[in-house]
């Protein structure tokens, strides 16, 4: 007869919990929650001798500013009826506050081509169906 023998699992010397990591699909924050903790992060640097930490706060000041600029711009194509399904379900993931620089550039030259889209259309009599 064959016996089958189980593996034993090695243990971990020191295990330590395993992180979860935190992507835009597990943890979800309002606008008002990120801009409490924008508040709360000004308020920080600005009251810190840290320049390191000052640093970090600052940065953290800006990404969120980037980013509610880019989100203020494309709900505004979407409540102006903009028609290219890009702007309907916008989520983009950015490294850093020169590429969310670039993205914000990028939607405000659409919003300006789409606004003036609009004027020429009811200049005209022409409107979008």
């Amino acid at each position: 007869t064959l016996t089958k023998k189980k593996k034993k699992k090695k243990k971990r010397k020191n295990p330590q919990p395993k992180r979860k990591k935190v992507t835009s699909s597990t943890k979800k924050v309002s606008e008002a929650e990120l801009r409490d903790a924008r508040s709360r992060a000004l308020l920080y640097a600005v009251a810190t001798n840290d320049d390191a930490d000052s640093g970090v706060m600052k940065e953290f000041v800006a990404v969120v500013d980037e980013a509610l600029s880019v989100c203020g711009l494309v709900s505004g194509l979407n409540a102006q009826g903009h028609l290219d399904a890009r702007y309907r379900f916008f989520r983009r993931t950015y490294t850093s506050v020169s590429c969310l620089r670039r993205a914000r550039e990028a939607v405000e030259t659409e919003a300006s081509a789409w606004a003036a889209a609009l004027a020429d259309a009811r200049a005209n009599e022409s409107y979008f169906l």
